[in-house]
């Protein structure tokens, strides 16, 4: 209770200052004209707190320091203390202890939470109370995950297959939370659907219910309630079937996957992806590597030629990037390259492993491999081992 009252003390005394700093009030704007309420619905389990956050803002949607006042629509549900904490059941008067069993039988049913400061009310958080949550069942109908999905392109979850499951109150006959438990989903709010890996799947925020896939990949699809998570469903965004590395420039339908190039030019890769859908993707989410750098390097998509020679380039499907959570890499075709010039010469040291004659020092003679040019000998210290 003490940190409450000091929460709400000290944004009076804000508010006092702002007001009152040597004639600078007019220049600050504290009227209230909107409360921001988050988030828009609870569930709480009977006898738990949960945290409500109303924000008062001026008419440039700024928070201001205000004196706010909490409302519970139903007192028999759902009580609120003086800093918006929502208990499941009834406060004690120091708002302290959240009791959610009264005469023996949890506490159930909606309340509506708002918030009040300067005459603006907030809007509504709807507040489910209910049996303690202890598990949830996920049933997707008929197998929605079967296969894999293409990238961007979304499949529908059906909230009415997951089961909320409680041990508090008279167990059902079976059914999907089983003979221990009792199924509470009528009463229990609406659970959240989530993703293990969201560079894989996410969950739309646009389309409710409708999980999105991305990368190439293995991920899970769960449902949140009340602190408590589901099992997961196994997700798949399609891996490729095949990947063509060609030139950025190439007209559609079209692909050059080799290309003769000088010292310093540059040229724009891209990669198309057949998933296993027989849908395409592109550009699709892979690594572009070089098998030579010293003669061709890549960077993102920009293929640089370094030197004069030969180099082959490959798209490659690995992991975090594509095929996350995956143990099998997809290549594609070599994109040939071929730098012109002439090659620039090398230093190798001709030598023997063979001991030298009586009365003579081993040595290496340095070759030039561009020129053929061998230079004075260099001596060493020993025969070489090998």
């Amino acid at each position: 209770m003490r940190r409450f009252v000091l929460s709400t003390g000290f944004a009076l005394l804000l508010s006092a200052v702002l007001t009152g700093c040597g004639g600078s009030s007019s220049k600050v704007n504290n009227t209230v004209t909107q409360i921001t309420a988050a988030p828009s619905a609870l569930s709480i389990n009977s006898g738990d707190v949960a945290q409500a956050t109303f924000l008062p803002e001026n008419s440039a949607g700024t928070p201001v320091a205000a004196n706010t006042t909490f409302t519970s629509s139903n007192t028999n549900v759902a009580t609120v203390s003086n800093a918006g904490a929502v208990c499941g059941g009834q406060w004690d008067a120091t708002f302290v202890v959240c009791t959610g069993v009264i005469g023996g039988v949890p506490v159930q049913g909606t309340a509506t939470i708002t918030a009040t400061a300067a005459g603006i009310t907030s809007p509504g958080v709807t507040v489910t109370v209910h049996p303690r949550v202890s598990s949830l069942v996920f049933f997707p109908s008929a197998n929605p995950f079967t296969g894999c999905t293409s990238s961007t392109q979304g499949r529908n979850l059906d909230p009415t297959v997951v089961h909320v499951c409680s041990t508090q109150g008279t167990p059902d006959a079976g059914g999907a939370c089983g003979p221990l438990a009792r199924d509470i989903t009528s009463i229990a709010g609406t659970p959240q659907f989530a993703s293990t890996d969201t560079s894989v799947v996410t969950i739309s925020t646009d389309i409710a219910n409708l999980a999105v896939a991305h990368n190439p990949g293995n991920a899970g699809i769960f449902v949140n309630l009340a602190g408590v998570s589901s099992p997961t469903t196994g997700f798949r965004t399609c891996m490729p079937k095949l990947l063509v590395l060609h030139l950025a420039s190439d007209p559609v339908g079209t692909n050059t996957t080799t290309a003769t190039m000088a010292a310093a030019q540059t040229l724009t890769l891209k990669a198309d992806m057949i998933d296993e859908n027989g849908v395409g993707i592109s550009p699709s989410p892979v690594n572009i590597v070089s098998n030579n750098p010293v003669v061709a390097s890549v960077s993102t998509t920009t293929l640089t030629a370094v030197n004069a020679g030969g180099a082959g380039i490959v798209a490659a499907c690995v992991p975090p990037v594509c095929g996350n959570n995956t143990k099998t890499p997809i290549y594609s075709d070599i994109f040939q390259v071929t730098v012109t010039g002439s090659t620039p010469g090398a230093t190798v040291y001709v030598t023997s492993s063979f001991a030298p004659p009586t009365g003579t020092a081993p040595v290496a003679t340095p070759v030039n491999t561009g020129t053929g040019v061998a230079s004075a000998p260099v001596g060493l210290s020993g025969a070489p081992n090998s």
